[in-house]
């Protein structure tokens, strides 16, 4: 399997494998805690700490699926076995917020600052 690492500019970090990828149509893989660094950058409304214990690396499954609509691509995104509320409602913000960062890019438009960087 291929591991899968995401580092974000606040220091953030996830990690987890790929499990499925179909091209161009559907990619899955497994997401989680990288480490205890990792997980005490994670927001969420209540600011609790975290540690990567609450949802360790590969412990959930994110499925990415693109259909074409309109002259357009819809990408759905699907994030499963999130272990508790406050994290489902956090990575709910963070999905929100860089999924359309993403669009914008990929359209060729400077998506601006990072809202969620340190700097």
């Amino acid at each position: 399997m291929t591991t899968v690492t995401v580092a974000m500019s606040d220091g953030f970090r996830a990690a987890g494998t790929f499990i499925a990828v179909s091209p161009p149509h559907q990619v899955a893989f497994t997401w989680g805690f990288a480490d205890d660094e990792a997980a005490s950058h994670t927001k969420e409304s209540g600011g609790g700490d975290r540690s990567s214990g609450d949802m360790p690396a590969g412990s959930t499954r994110v499925t990415v699926t693109l259909a074409a609509e309109g002259g357009g691509t819809r990408l759905t995104l699907r994030h499963d076995n999130l272990p508790s509320a406050d994290l489902a409602a956090a990575h709910q913000v963070a999905w929100e917020t860089y999924l359309p960062r993403l669009a914008a890019v990929a359209a060729g438009v400077d998506p601006g600052p990072d809202p969620h960087s340190a700097s």
